[in-house]
Protein backbone atom coordinates (compact mmCIF):
# COMPACT_ATOMS: atom_id res chain seq x y z
CA UNK A 1 0.00 0.00 0.00
CA UNK A 2 3.16 2.38 0.69
CA UNK A 3 3.62 2.66 -2.81
CA UNK A 4 0.23 3.31 -4.26
CA UNK A 5 -0.99 5.84 -1.35
CA UNK A 6 0.67 8.90 -2.45
CA UNK A 7 -0.64 7.61 -5.90
CA UNK A 8 -3.80 7.75 -4.07
CA UNK A 9 -3.21 10.87 -1.97
CA UNK A 10 -2.50 13.29 -4.98
CA UNK A 11 -5.81 11.94 -6.81
CA UNK A 12 -7.86 12.44 -4.41
CA UNK A 13 -6.44 15.97 -3.01
CA UNK A 14 -6.48 17.29 -6.82
CA UNK A 15 -9.89 16.46 -6.55
CA UNK A 16 -10.99 18.49 -3.77
CA UNK A 17 -8.66 21.24 -4.72
CA UNK A 18 -10.45 21.30 -7.77
CA UNK A 19 -13.84 21.24 -6.56
CA UNK A 20 -13.20 23.82 -4.07
CA UNK A 21 -11.93 26.19 -6.14
CA UNK A 22 -14.77 25.57 -8.69
CA UNK A 23 -17.13 26.42 -5.65
CA UNK A 24 -15.68 29.23 -4.99
CA UNK A 25 -15.23 30.97 -8.07
CA UNK A 26 -18.97 30.36 -8.75
CA UNK A 27 -19.43 31.79 -5.16
CA UNK A 28 -17.62 34.81 -5.92
CA UNK A 29 -19.37 35.09 -9.05
CA UNK A 30 -15.70 34.74 -11.23
CA UNK A 31 -15.64 33.10 -14.64
CA UNK A 32 -12.65 31.38 -13.70
CA UNK A 33 -11.87 27.45 -14.12
CA UNK A 34 -8.38 26.70 -13.31
CA UNK A 35 -7.98 23.12 -15.46
CA UNK A 36 -9.81 25.55 -18.96
CA UNK A 37 -7.08 28.45 -17.86
CA UNK A 38 -4.48 25.92 -18.22
CA UNK A 39 -5.07 24.11 -21.65
CA UNK A 40 -6.25 27.24 -23.47
CA UNK A 41 -2.82 29.12 -22.04
CA UNK A 42 -0.96 25.83 -22.97
CA UNK A 43 -1.68 26.90 -26.77
CA UNK A 44 0.56 29.73 -26.03
CA UNK A 45 -2.13 31.97 -28.24
CA UNK A 46 -4.81 34.91 -27.62
CA UNK A 47 -7.27 32.97 -25.32
CA UNK A 48 -9.93 34.35 -22.92
CA UNK A 49 -10.97 32.51 -19.77
CA UNK A 50 -14.30 31.55 -21.26
CA UNK A 51 -13.01 30.03 -24.51
CA UNK A 52 -13.75 25.87 -24.35
CA UNK A 53 -10.16 24.50 -25.34
CA UNK A 54 -9.97 21.32 -27.77
CA UNK A 55 -10.54 18.31 -26.01
CA UNK A 56 -7.22 16.74 -26.35
CA UNK A 57 -5.42 19.73 -25.13
CA UNK A 58 -8.21 19.72 -22.18
CA UNK A 59 -6.85 16.09 -21.19
CA UNK A 60 -3.29 17.09 -21.26
CA UNK A 61 -4.28 19.99 -18.70
CA UNK A 62 -6.17 17.49 -16.71
CA UNK A 63 -3.32 15.46 -17.11
CA UNK A 64 -1.02 18.41 -15.82
CA UNK A 65 -2.71 19.41 -13.32
CA UNK A 66 -3.56 15.88 -11.39
CA UNK A 67 0.40 15.10 -12.00
CA UNK A 68 1.56 18.37 -10.23
CA UNK A 69 -0.68 17.16 -7.46
CA UNK A 70 0.63 13.43 -6.97
CA UNK A 71 4.05 15.02 -7.21
CA UNK A 72 3.10 17.02 -3.97
CA UNK A 73 1.59 13.69 -2.59
CA UNK A 74 5.39 11.86 -3.20
CA UNK A 75 6.95 14.94 -1.83
CA UNK A 76 4.42 14.68 1.57
CA UNK A 77 5.57 11.47 1.54
CA UNK A 78 8.77 11.63 1.58
CA UNK A 79 9.55 14.27 4.24
CA UNK A 80 7.23 12.09 6.60
CA UNK A 81 8.96 9.26 5.97
CA UNK A 82 12.35 11.15 6.62
CA UNK A 83 11.33 12.37 9.58
CA UNK A 84 11.76 16.05 8.20
CA UNK A 85 7.94 17.02 9.15
CA UNK A 86 5.93 15.32 11.58
CA UNK A 87 2.60 13.16 10.48
CA UNK A 88 0.26 15.91 12.16
CA UNK A 89 -2.24 18.18 11.04
CA UNK A 90 -0.10 21.47 12.43
CA UNK A 91 3.08 20.40 9.33
CA UNK A 92 -0.01 19.38 6.90
CA UNK A 93 -0.73 23.38 6.78
CA UNK A 94 2.57 24.17 6.87
CA UNK A 95 3.39 21.94 3.54
CA UNK A 96 0.03 22.88 1.96
CA UNK A 97 1.35 26.68 2.66
CA UNK A 98 4.43 25.89 0.72
CA UNK A 99 3.16 24.15 -2.00
CA UNK A 100 0.59 26.56 -2.41
CA UNK A 101 3.07 29.60 -2.48
CA UNK A 102 5.16 27.40 -5.33
CA UNK A 103 1.40 27.01 -7.07
CA UNK A 104 0.93 31.42 -7.36
CA UNK A 105 4.78 31.57 -8.42
CA UNK A 106 4.27 28.82 -11.11
CA UNK A 107 1.23 30.89 -12.49
CA UNK A 108 2.89 34.23 -12.34
CA UNK A 109 5.82 32.39 -14.10
CA UNK A 110 3.37 30.81 -16.58
CA UNK A 111 1.00 34.65 -16.94
CA UNK A 112 4.61 36.48 -17.50
CA UNK A 113 6.47 33.80 -20.65
CA UNK A 114 3.17 33.52 -22.12
CA UNK A 115 2.65 35.85 -25.60
CA UNK A 116 -1.35 36.61 -24.65
CA UNK A 117 -2.96 35.43 -21.05
CA UNK A 118 -6.22 35.74 -20.49
CA UNK A 119 -7.09 38.81 -19.17
CA UNK A 120 -7.76 37.83 -15.60
CA UNK A 121 -7.41 39.57 -12.04
CA UNK A 122 -4.85 37.76 -10.48
CA UNK A 123 -5.39 39.42 -7.14
CA UNK A 124 -8.34 37.58 -7.55
CA UNK A 125 -7.45 34.67 -8.68
CA UNK A 126 -3.92 33.53 -6.91
CA UNK A 127 -5.57 33.71 -3.24
CA UNK A 128 -8.26 31.17 -4.29
CA UNK A 129 -5.44 28.68 -6.08
CA UNK A 130 -3.90 29.07 -2.88
CA UNK A 131 -6.23 27.84 -0.11
CA UNK A 132 -6.61 24.91 -2.28
CA UNK A 133 -3.26 23.73 -1.58
CA UNK A 134 -3.84 24.26 2.06
CA UNK A 135 -6.64 21.58 1.48
CA UNK A 136 -5.05 19.38 -0.77
CA UNK A 137 -2.52 18.88 2.03
CA UNK A 138 -5.27 18.08 4.60
CA UNK A 139 -6.77 15.43 2.41
CA UNK A 140 -2.84 13.70 2.04
CA UNK A 141 -2.61 14.22 5.38
CA UNK A 142 -6.34 12.26 6.82
CA UNK A 143 -5.41 9.63 3.97
CA UNK A 144 -1.74 9.05 5.06
CA UNK A 145 -3.78 8.61 8.45
CA UNK A 146 -6.39 6.19 7.08
CA UNK A 147 -4.05 4.04 5.99
CA UNK A 148 -0.88 4.33 8.11
CA UNK A 149 0.10 0.78 9.06
CA UNK A 150 -0.54 0.55 13.66
CA UNK A 151 1.89 -2.12 15.30
CA UNK A 152 1.43 -5.38 16.45
CA UNK A 153 -0.98 -4.51 20.24
CA UNK A 154 1.17 -5.68 22.70
CA UNK A 155 -0.81 -8.50 24.74
CA UNK A 156 -0.47 -8.53 28.53
CA UNK A 157 -1.77 -12.02 29.00
CA UNK A 158 0.97 -14.64 29.82
CA UNK A 159 1.24 -17.26 27.78
CA UNK A 160 -1.05 -20.90 29.07
CA UNK A 161 3.33 -22.43 29.05
CA UNK A 162 4.47 -19.92 31.40
CA UNK A 163 1.08 -20.37 33.40
CA UNK A 164 1.97 -24.14 33.37
CA UNK A 165 5.27 -23.89 34.07
CA UNK A 166 4.75 -21.24 36.77
CA UNK A 167 2.20 -23.81 38.52
CA UNK A 168 4.45 -26.35 38.73
CA UNK A 169 6.97 -24.65 40.46
CA UNK A 170 4.51 -23.37 43.03
CA UNK A 171 3.38 -26.84 43.65
CA UNK A 172 6.85 -27.86 44.28
CA UNK A 173 7.74 -25.77 46.68
CA UNK A 174 4.52 -25.86 48.64
CA UNK A 175 4.70 -29.64 49.06
CA UNK A 176 8.74 -29.38 50.16
CA UNK A 177 7.20 -27.05 52.93
CA UNK A 178 4.58 -29.59 53.63
CA UNK A 179 6.99 -31.93 54.16
CA UNK A 180 9.77 -30.11 56.20
CA UNK A 181 12.11 -30.64 52.83
CA UNK A 182 14.89 -28.23 52.29
CA UNK A 183 13.73 -25.24 50.17
CA UNK A 184 16.54 -23.78 47.48
CA UNK A 185 16.90 -20.28 47.96
CA UNK A 186 18.07 -17.85 44.80
CA UNK A 187 21.90 -18.46 43.94
CA UNK A 188 22.69 -15.20 45.85
CA UNK A 189 22.01 -17.18 48.93
CA UNK A 190 24.68 -19.40 50.71
CA UNK A 191 22.85 -20.84 53.19
CA UNK A 192 19.67 -23.03 53.31
CA UNK A 193 16.45 -23.39 54.96
CA UNK A 194 15.14 -26.54 56.45
CA UNK A 195 11.64 -26.68 58.20
CA UNK A 196 11.69 -27.86 61.95
CA UNK A 197 9.75 -31.06 63.09
CA UNK A 198 6.25 -30.44 64.66
CA UNK A 199 5.99 -30.24 67.98
CA UNK A 200 9.20 -28.78 68.96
Amino acid sequence: MTIYLPLLAGILGTTAMTIFTEVSFRLLKLPFHVVRILANMMRFEPTTVTDRPPLVTYAMANLLHYGIGVGFAFGYHWLVAKGIIGPNILYAFLFGAFVGTLGIIGWRIFFFVHPSPPALSLKRYLPVIWLGHLLLAVVMFYMYRSFEEKPPAVSNTIPLCAQHSTGIQENSRHKRILFNLPIDLPQSSSKRVTGKPWGD
